[in-house]
């Protein structure tokens, strides 16, 4: 990553830069690798941020900036009174950051802004650290609509799956809305939330908002598996047009690309009609 021509790259995964290898292999990573990449970084013109607090302080005449939030993944964005005070950027932090300076050089860019924690609140069902971190991400592309011309600008939000098959049943309640119950005809109660997969009420200890996070799930398992459901496609500004209708996943590359050329993509190439 870092001998990519990138101008930006923020998230966790501090440990995998750190000279402390694993002791056995773990996803090609090898117990002989010890690299300090943190510190070949630096040599390499990047400036090393690891808080907020860091990344806020910078000059803005850096060349190349590396955020490492934390050492796994970044924290969740839930608010709720077991999280631990936070020192990491928000995801509305970091994509205002990254706007800020690719936006000063008035030059063209690819910005990729990722809410990868909405996923991990499916795989353990829980549903009210998944609907925070959604809304997160809703207000960070927010941002990006507030800063962007969407006469030059194609902005595409979207997912690579599913997770774990997070369905809404009967009709809530106004008091309660979907953290409520719904009762059938025969005035049996049921979750008007629940997942396909997943470990259910069972990760209540660990989660954000304990006993009120975690819904039930048809498969008990571990974890909540990804789904084959078609997902969402939205799009706002230059080339916007062109999404519409049942598409095909690999219509995000050839729209991207024609966004960088200026040109518009062939239909039947998101539509997966081409010869």
């Amino acid at each position: 990553a870092i001998d990519a021509p990138l101008d930006l790259l923020l998230g966790g995964g501090r440990r995998f830069f750190r000279p402390l290898p694993p002791k056995t292999e773990r996803d090609g990573w090898l117990p002989t690798d010890g690299e300090d990449l943190e510190a070949v970084a630096r040599t390499r013109g990047w400036s090393v941020v690891t808080t907020a607090a860091g990344m806020r302080g910078l000059s803005g005449r850096e060349e190349k900036v590396l955020g490492l939030f934390d050492d796994s993944h970044l924290p969740y964005e839930a608010r709720a009174p077991s999280m631990p005070p936070r020192s990491a950027p928000t995801l509305v932090d970091m994509t205002r950051f990254a706007l800020d300076r690719l936006l000063r050089d008035r030059t063209p860019f690819l910005l990729v802004v990722e809410g990868g924690r909405i996923d991990h609140a499916g795989h353990e069902n829980w549903a009210r650290t998944l609907v925070d971190e959604t809304a997160a991400f809703d207000d960070a592309v927010g941002v990006a609509i507030e800063r962007l011309d969407p006469k030059t600008t194609l902005l595409m939000v979207t997912a690579d799956h599913e997770t774990a098959g997070l369905a809404m049943n009967g009709y809530p309640a106004e008091r309660e809305g979907i953290w409520g119950s719904y009762r059938d005809g025969e005035g049996t109660p049921y979750p008007i939330l629940t997942f396909a997969s997943g470990p259910g009420l069972s990760g209540a200890a660990r989660a954000p908002y304990g006993k009120e996070d975690p819904r039930p799930s048809a498969i008990r398992a571990g974890d909540g598996a990804h789904t084959g459901v078609d997902v969402p496609l939205y799009a706002w500004g230059r080339g916007a047009d062109q999404v519409h209708g049942t598409l095909e996943n690999t219509a995000v590359y050839w729209l991207l690309r024609s966004a960088l050329e200026g040109g518009a993509p062939d239909r039947r190439r998101l539509t997966g009609t081409s010869p």
